[in-house]
């Protein structure tokens, strides 16, 4: 383990190296670094100049979602807001300090947010940071949700607070689910449970759920009143796809980026077939297009053989006969915008998707005239930027709207749909610092980024001690952001999820399947 990431810090430390060289170079600074460099910068100052200076103008402080404040951000706070809180102005008047927060839906660990800090800060008997008497406040109410459900909420996630290990963990929910609730009756929440293992096409199986639960909403319902939450953005895929195909109308920040639309690709494919005058990925990528989604001929194989190496003018002559008449003389000859008009024309695209036809169109318009270049200077933008193009949707537009837990918070939507299952446990390549604890540090290192699974669990104590922590983070983090997703609905709540149940021990969970189910179990009577 050591001497992997011994091999992997080297590689992250020339990159870092050449990194360096490029900021020096161009004279910039990544965002991520500032507030590290502010606090090195100030660490050692017992009164930082600054500080004083910007408390003397600003006394009063507020800062919301404070759980998802880092532990860096927050050090680098402190001794403004100190100063402003322990300072008085002529007339005997001090600053004052709001936090708003809410540990439950702190699910940003990942970036450097720590439930951890903003329960030890709401914790009564805890010393405050700062030498002033602290009040915390709890909102009583739930004004967003109907009463039903607030209850289903309050009686479910305190019924599985027992799923967590670390008491701090734990009470956090017991304490803090029991929303009262308003005035606001008439909600309806649906558990309902797929079985992934009687299928083929386990892929389809939420999909199909989910636009039968959208068929059977009440007639008045508008589409645009119902969101869809999903865990990843490929779940977002799935079935944004097959709702699309389902003749259901949706909008999804996934979707719509132009890089994962199959025509806006066809396009970028042509244009590097052309720029490279022979990319045979490129041509694969343009004929597999064609024969599979745009001309679905019957015999693809025969399509993509005779046509994977021609080149030039010649490829596109062999597409007359699918009534596609595409010139490259005259695509070369028009200048950029035009001959990207030419291309979408020849080959009838934008009677498909107009509205991603015309976006892409928007774009090499605005890269034209702001640079005055060509085919081969729009394949580099288009690599920089392709994360970030997508298609504006006008306001007011009556679709289904798709999007990721993290997306969703802080926003309510009237009806929710929560499809799909999560191990909680699981995670992509994990990682953890390993300390050193000899007397001598190994190769100089005072710790090390190694991979983490139970392997470090028997490492000795320290090594468990880590492993329960890890834990413990995983449970919380994972129950946070179902937590996040339950909460979102004002009106309507459907649940679906998996009917495989891995234990029978609360305590012993590994998906969300488990504790919906020993939920389930414990209150179908009550």
């Amino acid at each position: 383990l050591i001497l992997k990431s011994l091999i992997q810090m080297a590689v992250l430390k020339q990159i870092n190296a050449s990194l360096n060289d490029l900021k020096e170079q161009n004279n910039i600074r990544l965002n991520a670094e500032f507030n590290r460099l502010i606090s090195d910068q100030l660490k050692d100052e017992p009164a930082p100049f600054i500080y004083e200076r910007i408390g003397e103008k600003f006394r009063y402080y507020f800062i919301d979602e404070m759980q998802d404040t880092s532990e860096l951000q927050w050090q680098n706070l402190i001794p403004l807001i100190e100063n402003s809180l322990t300072s008085e102005t002529i007339d005997g008047q001090t600053g004052k300090l709001m936090l708003v927060g809410d540990a439950k839906q702190a699910i940003y660990r990942w970036r450097g947010g720590k439930a951890e800090q903003f329960i030890q800060l709401t914790h009564k008997d805890e010393a405050s940071v700062f030498p002033i008497e602290k009040e915390v406040k709890s909102l009583a109410f739930n004004y967003r949700s109907s009463s039903e459900i607030v209850q289903f909420n309050n009686a479910f996630f305190t019924h599985v607070s027992d799923f967590l290990k670390k008491d701090s963990y734990k009470q956090l929910y017991i304490s803090g689910n029991n929303q009262k609730i308003s005035e606001k009756a008439g909600g309806y929440v649906q558990v309902s449970f797929v079985d992934e293992s009687e299928t083929d096409d386990k892929e389809l199986v939420y999909p199909k759920k989910v636009l039968e639960i959208i068929n059977n909403l009440e007639a008045n319902t508008d589409l645009s009143d119902v969101c869809i939450l999903v865990r990843t953005k490929k779940q977002g895929i799935t079935i944004s796809k097959f709702l699309s195909e389902n003749e259901v109308p949706i909008i999804s920040s996934e979707t719509l980026l132009l890089k994962n639309n199959s025509l806006i690709n066809f396009v970028i494919d042509v244009f590097s077939f052309i720029n490279e005058g022979f990319n045979k990925e490129a041509l694969a990528n343009a004929l597999c297009f064609l024969s599979n989604e745009y001309l679905k001929v019957e015999n693809i194989h025969l399509f993509l053989s005779k046509r994977m190496n021609l080149s030039g003018q010649d490829l596109f002559d062999s597409l007359i006969e699918y009534n596609i008449n595409f010139k490259l003389k005259e695509f070369v000859a028009l200048p950029f915008y035009d001959a990207a008009e030419y291309l979408i024309r020849s080959f009838n695209l934008k009677e498909f998707d107009l509205v991603f036809m015309q976006s892409l169109l928007d774009i090499i318009l605005e890269f034209n005239q702001k640079n005055n270049a060509g085919i081969a200077e729009f394949l580099e933008y288009w690599e920089r930027k392709k994360d970030s193009f997508s298609v504006v949707m006008p306001e007011g537009q009556n679709a289904v709207q798709i999007m990721t837990i993290h997306k969703s918070k802080g926003l309510e939507f009237s009806v929710v749909i929560f499809p799909y299952d999560l191990n909680m446990y699981r995670e992509i390549n994990p990682k953890t610092w390993y300390a050193n604890l000899n007397s001598e540090k190994f190769l100089g290192l005072e710790s090390s980024l190694v991979d983490y699974s139970k392997k470090v669990k028997y490492t000795g104590d320290y090594g468990a001690q880590i492993y329960e922590e890890h834990q413990n983070e995983l449970e919380l983090d994972n129950l946070n952001l179902l937590y996040v997703a339950l909460t979102r609905p004002i009106n309507q709540l459907y649940i679906i999820t998996n009917t495989q149940k891995t234990t029978k021990e609360l305590e012993a969970s590994k998906s969300y399947s488990d504790l919906f189910t020993d939920f389930l179990q414990n209150h179908i009577d009550k």
